[in-house]
């Protein structure tokens, strides 16, 4: 009987992480979509969206002008211990690197490109929420952006 219950309880943990990461990944679709929505009214024009090539995934790929423009987007709560923008951390500027460059190498006309991350950060208990554009992000950087 023991075991039994502690199996219950044990399927009910992942059964609440399974939809904590359900809920994660909603708003993370959710803040995608702002960003999208966001860039095209600066004037951008959207190229892509999750593009992927092996582990690499690059959430948007905009053109600006002449430049083209990856962009990271981070949906995070507001009062988080680290903001989006600080989220992105050295790993994950090495796959956005190498993402970035297998992007690259199929398209040989592009000359000018540039990192952006854009941080939505959601408002507790609301649908309301405050977008930050972060552009020309340096990859290139050993501690922080």
């Amino acid at each position: 009987m023991a075991s039994l219950c502690t199996f219950f309880q044990k399927f009910i943990g992942k059964l609440k992480r399974i939809s904590n990461k359900n809920l994660a990944w909603q708003k993370g679709i959710l803040g995608e979509d702002l960003a999208r929505r966001y860039l095209k009214k600066k004037g951008y024009k959207i190229l892509e969206r999750n593009w992927r090539s092996g582990r690499c995934e690059i959430d948007i790929i905009a053109k600006d002008r002449e430049c083209i423009v990856f962009v990271e987007v981070r949906t995070r709560q507001e009062n988080q211990l680290c903001s989006g923008y600080d989220s992105v951390n050295r790993h994950k500027k090495q796959m956005l690197k190498r993402g970035i460059k297998l992007y690259l190498h199929k398209m040989p006309f592009v000359k000018t490109f540039r990192l952006d991350i854009v941080s939505i950060d959601w408002i507790e208990g609301s649908d309301n929420y405050k977008l930050h554009h972060y552009e020309n992000v340096n990859l290139n950087s050993r501690n922080g952006i």
